[in-house]
């Protein structure tokens, strides 16, 4: 069976990059009788420099009207497209034989949760467009239930077309084999705080970096607990900044920015506590990787979270900041829970790795197939 993977461009998001990368690799790895084809376009450039509206409008053109030309030539006996965002390829694929993952649709069924596009109707109208792609798809696979109820609610896809596949963990997200310098973390990022809090994840809305700030200051102010908080990804928004300054945080945040995965898993290694309080998810893969490092989680009840964490975290609502706090220090300061909860974590991350995964993807590749050849020979 030859599997056309079609992407969108090279410098997708990291977390859909993260995704397809594991894809590509693991049906190669997994399913040796798969011959995989990946057909990430570059992104091509106008012939000549252009004013920045102009050079918007050639990307578009390009993305939504030449590359739909392009893919009718790299049709394998089954596409995947990676994200539904690129959904409008199936004007040039057969849908029959086509499968689209969706990540999550929270630009539409959460909007208020990113920040303002430049051309919010405009915007709107594309994302909107490109989900009425997905009914065409013989298949939509979704990373969680949550996601599979947006797409039902949101989309005329049919239940029984639309599958949860869970994607898989990284093998490199796993505890610390010799035990972790913790002291040479901190003397590295002058970190002093007895006990350190982490987030992972971009600063929209939607990831509540507001809410950590407010429960940090919870911790520090009303409940006397001595801690610091560590902030992996993008830097923070100049009112971001401002929260901080007006909370009097300044010296207690720390922000390394964006890391490669080893020293991502080492930060994890290294913190006490990953603090998530999401108000949406799609998936949530920085619970996962925190478990599966041996750290600890609080989270939210919002989204996909709870259906991923399962009992392995301790979850309230996301505005509940006095709530989280309190979540904190039981976790911070009792070693029984702590404990408990390093091995919950660890046992349920078992639940999702990529062999499993590529196994379930290519069961549906395998039905699709026999349907859409059973279809062609009616034809």
């Amino acid at each position: 069976m030859r599997v056309s993977i079609f992407r969108q461009w090279p410098d997708e998001p990291n977390s859909i990059k993260q995704y397809s990368d594991h894809l590509v690799d693991g049906l190669g790895r997994y399913n040796k009788g798969i011959q995989v084809q990946d057909s990430t376009p570059a992104l091509s450039q106008p012939p000549v420099r252009l004013p920045r509206i102009a050079q918007k409008m050639f990307k578009y053109g390009y993305i939504y009207g030449y590359n739909p030309l392009r893919v009718r030539n790299q049709q394998g006996d089954i596409n995947h497209i990676v994200e539904h965002l690129f959904a409008h390829l199936l004007q040039g694929l057969d849908p029959q034989r086509t499968v689209v993952t969706c990540h999550d649709l929270m630009q539409i069924a959460q909007a208020g949760l990113f920040s303002p596009a430049a051309l919010p109707f405009i915007n709107s109208k594309i994302q909107r467009w490109l989900l009425s792609f997905l009914p065409k798809a013989a298949c939509v696979v979704t990373d969680s239930e949550n996601t599979r109820q947006d797409v039902l609610r949101l989309t005329r896809c049919l239940p029984e077309r639309v599958q949860v596949v869970y994607p898989g963990l990284g093998a490199g997200f796993q505890p610390s084999r010799g035990g972790t310098d913790r002291a040479a973390f901190k003397k590295k990022y002058g970190l002093g705080s007895s006990y350190l809090l982490l987030h992972v994840g971009t600063n929209e809305p939607y990831k509540n970096v507001e809410g950590v700030f407010q429960v940090l200051a919870i911790l520090l102010r009303e409940l006397g607990l001595d801690v610091g908080l560590v902030k992996v990804g993008q830097d923070f928004t100049s009112e971001q900044h401002r929260i901080i300054a007006r909370l009097g945080l300044t010296q207690r945040v720390t922000h390394l920015g964006r890391l490669d995965e080893a020293s991502l898993i080492k930060t994890y290694q290294s913190c006490d506590l990953l603090l998530f309080p999401s108000h949406y998810e799609g998936f949530g893969w920085p619970p996962l990787e925190a478990m599966a490092c041996g750290l600890p989680v609080v989270t939210s009840t919002a989204g996909s979270l709870p259906e991923v964490v399962g009992d392995a975290a301790l979850l309230s609502p996301p505005d509940d900041y006095a709530g989280l706090a309190r979540m904190v220090v039981e976790v911070l300061t009792h070693t029984e829970l702590h404990q408990d909860l390093i091995a919950k974590g660890l046992r349920r991350v078992r639940m999702f790795t990529w062999e499993q995964s590529i196994n379930q993807l290519v069961g549906i590749y395998q039905k699709v197939q026999t349907e859409a050849n059973r279809a062609h020979r009616r034809e």
